[in-house]
């Protein structure tokens, strides 16, 4: 699938949340961020937005190529 790149905004080991690090992803050569976040009113997600366009921009920019 070509997939180079994975971006988790659910972070978490509990209910809701998405159990995977960076380790999860190296063997097969996948960039990851993540971001402890939780799908509430009341979540700030404006803090990780630079960030996350960083890594999304990186990402674009090298064509999907693993840094």
């Amino acid at each position: 699938m070509k997939i180079t790149h994975v971006l988790n905004a659910a972070k978490g080991k509990t209910a809701y949340h998405v159990n995977t690090d960076e380790d999860f992803y190296k063997a097969d050569k996948i960039q990851f961020l993540s971001i402890k976040a939780w799908d509430g009113m009341n979540f700030k997600m404006k803090p990780y937005f630079v960030r996350a366009a960083e890594f999304i921009t990186q990402g674009l920019a090298s064509g999907g190529e693993y840094n």
